[in-house]
C-alpha cells in the first residue's frame, strides 16, 4: 500500500521528480482507496477541513494596509502563511456559489496534502462581481495574506489587480482571458491559445496542414480566430478560410453554408484539409451535423477541437467521430474525481482540478522556499520558474507574461468515448 506519506505528494516539481504523470494518476487513485492520513478530508469542521460557506474561514473585510513589497509578501521562516482564495461564494446564483464551494474544498484538499507547507487557507466573498472582488483583495491585504487565488471572472481579476500589486502580492487567477495576465498576475485556466496550439501542431505534423475554421461572432471567438492564425504559422500550415457565426441554430446554419461555399471552391486546386472548431456542447454538435449534410465530412476533412470537446454533447453526433482535439490527460482527471468525491461525497467541477493545482503549486513553492531560507517564496521569478509542475491536470508551467503553458493530450472522437492519441508531454524540455 502506498504510504501516507506519498499520498500528501500534491504537487511536485516536474524537474525534481520522477513520477510519471500516470503514476500520479495511479497515486492519486490509491489515495482515495484509502492511503493517505486514514480519513477522510471534509469529514470533520477545522484544520484540514475543507471550508464551507457560511464557515468562520470566510474572512469579512478587516482593517489595515500590507506595506507594498516588490518582490511579494515576506514569510518568515518557521511561520505559517495565508494563502487567501477569492471566489464567488456570495453570488446570486446558485450554479455560481456551487462552484465557489469546489474551488475552496479543492484548494483546503491540496493543502491538507501539503500539510508540511504552513500555509493556511482563507476564502474571501467577490459575490461575483468587480467590485466585490476589490474589497475582496483588500480584505486579503489587510489580512496579511502571502499570496492571493483567484478571482474566477476577467472583470473581477481586472478590479483586484491593482490593489493586489500595490502590496506586493502576486496572484494565481481562474480566468481564461488572456489579456487580464501579467503584471503580477498568472492565469491557472485552460487557454484556448495553448489547446490550438496543441491540436494544429499534431495536425500539422501528421500532414493535415491546410486549414478552414467556423468561430462565434463574440470576443471568445475572436481570440479563437487569433490563437488560429498564430498557431498555423508557428506550425507550418495556413489557414485557408474562416467563418464566423452568430450564435444559436440560424447563426450556425448562415455561417456553415458560407464558409462551405469557400471550403468547396478549394477542392480542386488547394482542398481544405482540416477545419478548426472551437465551440461545445449543442453548438459543437450543430456545426457537425450542418457540416456533414454540406458534404464535409470525415475522414476527408479531419475535424479539430480545443478541450471544450470533452463531453458527452460530442459523442452523440456522429459527423465528429474521428475528430481530434487537444485536453488534459483524461487518467488525471479521472483519479482526482475520485479523490475529490472520496472527500466531499460529490463529483468536482471542471474549475476544481485548477484550484487544486493552483493551492498544491503555492505549498511547493513554500516548502522549496523554507529549505533555502528565502522569504518571498511567492515573487514573480519563484512562480514563473521554468521548471514548472505536475499536477492533477498535467504538467503545467507558468510564464512570466502571466499565461501559462501546459502538457496536453490528443483524443481521438470515437464510437465508444475519447481515447488518447498522443500522450500529454510529461516535461517542458521540448518547449
Amino acid at each position: 500500500m502506498l504510504s501516507s506519506v506519498a499520498c500528501a505528494a500534491g504537487a511536485t516539481r516536474i524537474a525534481r521528480t520522477g513520477l510519471s504523470l500516470l503514476g500520479a494518476a495511479l497515486l492519486l487513485a490509491a489515495c482515495a482507496a484509502g492511503g493517505g492520513s486514514g480519513s477522510r478530508v471534509g469529514q470533520t469542521e477545522g484544520a484540514g477541513a475543507a471550508p464551507r460557506i457560511g464557515s468562520g474561514v470566510f474572512s469579512e473585510p478587516a482593517r489595515g494596509v500590507a506595506p507594498a513589497i516588490g518582490r511579494g509578501v515576506p514569510v518568515e521562516p518557521g511561520v505559517g502563511a495565508t494563502v487567501a482564495l477569492l471566489a464567488p461564494v456570495g453570488d446570486g446564483k446558485q450554479p455560481v456559489r456551487a462552484l465557489a464551494q469546489g474551488l475552496a474544498n479543492a484548494a483546503q484538499l491540496a493543502l491538507t496534502d501539503r500539510a508540511d507547507s504552513g500555509l493556511t487557507l482563507r476564502v474571501y466573498d467577490t459575490k461575483g462581481t468587480p467590485e466585490g472582488a476589490a474589497a475582496a483583495a483588500q480584505a486579503a491585504v489587510a489580512d496579511r495574506a502571502a499570496v492571493i487565488l483567484g478571482p474566477l471572472y476577467s472583470g473581477s481579476v481586472s478590479a483586484a489587480k491593482p490593489i493586489a500589486a500595490s502590496a506586493g502580492l502576486t496572484m494565481i487567477a481562474f480566468s481564461s482571458d488572456s489579456a487580464v495576465a501579467g503584471g503580477g498576475v498568472f492565469l491557472n485556466s485552460f487557454l484556448l491559445e495553448g489547446e490550438i496550439d496543441r491540436v494544429v501542431s499534431y495536425a500539422a505534423n501528421g500532414g493535415v496542414r491546410n486549414l478552414g475554421a467556423l468561430t462565434r461572432q463574440t470576443q471568445t471567438g475572436d481570440i479563437a480566430l487569433r490563437a488560429i492564425q498564430a498557431a498555423a504559422a508557428r506550425n507550418g500550415a495556413q489557414l485557408a478560410a474562416s467563418q464566423s457565426y452568430q450564435p444559436g441554430y440560424e447563426g450556425i446554419e448562415s455561417g456553415v453554408q458560407i464558409y462551405a461555399e469557400t471550403h468547396k471552391s478549394r477542392a480542386e486546386l488547394d482542398p481544405i484539409q482540416g477545419v478548426v472548431l472551437v465551440d461545445r456542447g449543442w453548438e459543437l454538435q450543430t456545426l457537425g451535423a450542418y457540416l456533414a449534410f454540406l458534404d464535409i465530412t470525415q475522414p476527408d476533412v479531419r475535424f479539430l477541437g480545443a478541450s471544450g470537446w470533452n463531453s458527452p454533447e460530442t459523442l452523440r453526433e456522429t459527423a465528429l467521430r474521428g475528430g481530434w482535439f487537444a485536453a488534459p490527460d483524461p487518467r488525471l482527471q479521472e483519479a482526482f474525481a475520485e479523490r475529490y468525491a472520496a472527500a466531499f461525497g460529490a463529483a468536482p467541477n471542471p474549475l476544481a482540478a485548477l484550484s487544486y493545482d493552483a493551492a498544491a503549486a503555492a505549498a511547493v513553492l513554500a516548502v522549496e522556499a523554507r529549505g533555502r531560507g528565502e522569504r518571498f517564496p511567492f515573487s514573480v521569478e519563484a512562480i514563473s520558474d521554468p521548471a514548472g509542475f505536475s499536477g492533477v491536470s498535467g504538467a503545467f508551467r507558468f510564464r512570466p507574461d502571466g499565461l501559462n503553458d501546459r502538457g496536453l493530450a490528443i483524443l481521438e472522437v470515437a464510437e465508444d468515448g475519447f481515447r488518447v492519441i498522443d500522450p500529454a508531454p510529461t516535461s517542458f524540455a521540448s518547449f
